[in-house]
């Protein structure tokens, strides 16, 4: 899921009152908290690499 549109989307439709804007407010809390959590999971493994590489080098 891409969280940065599903994101847009949530604002748009509580923009256009298809959402009530205090359930925009949480979801899009939660798709943030999800990116977040993306986002730490791919420096983790992206630091396992580097550290493997590093270690292969040595």
């Amino acid at each position: 899921m891409d969280c940065k549109r599903e994101m847009a989307r949530v604002y748009r439709d509580s923009r256009q009152g298809r959402i009530d804007i205090q359930d925009g407010t949480r979801l899009v809390y939660m798709l943030s908290q999800i990116g977040k959590l993306i986002e730490v999971s791919e420096l983790e493994k992206r630091i396992e690499l580097l550290e493997k590489a590093r270690d292969d080098h040595n």
